[in-house]
Formats: structure tokens, C-alpha cells, sequence
């Protein structure tokens, strides 16, 4: 999961900053959400409960990126965005 989580929040800074073309694309941008999607499915399936999703990404993923989680794992459980 953790590898997983780290691969989705360089996807989203590389559509953040392009380093290449890819970066700026549409298909490059869904796989780094559906990366993301799967950890929050996972955090889910670990925590079924929306204030312990909520603490998980507080401690786990930097602020800069909560708006993407909140996007990325809209309609998981509880969670809304």
C-alpha cells in the first residue's frame, strides 16, 4: 500500500510539473488517480469508518496532496468530496 500511495503522489506532482509529454496527459493523470483510488479501497477495507480514513490520510500523506485524496477516494465508504 505504501508503495502504491508513493507511486500515485509522484504521478499527480508529475502532472503537477511535467517532466515529459506523458506527464501531461489524461491517461497518465487517471493511472496516478486510480493508484490512489486503490489505497484508499484498501484503507477501507482495513478501517471502515470515515473519521478513521480521515486520520489515516491526516498521518500518513503530506497536506499539499489532501485535496487530491479527497478527489481520488470520493465514494469510498463514507467519503465524499
Amino acid at each position: 500500500m505504501e508503495q502504491l500511495l508513493k507511486e500515485g503522489l509522484e504521478m499527480m506532482d508529475n502532472v503537477e510539473n511535467p517532466k515529459n509529454e506523458t506527464h501531461g496527459s489524461v491517461i497518465y493523470c487517471d493511472k496516478g488517480h486510480r493508484k490512489l483510488r486503490q489505497v484508499g479501497q484498501m484503507v477501507y477495507q482495513k478501517h471502515p469508518n470515515l473519521a478513521d480514513m480521515i486520520t489515516f490520510a491526516q498521518v500518513h500523506i503530506p497536506e499539499k496532496y489532501h485535496g487530491i485524496i479527497n478527489h481520488s477516494w470520493s465514494g469510498i465508504g463514507d467519503w465524499q468530496a
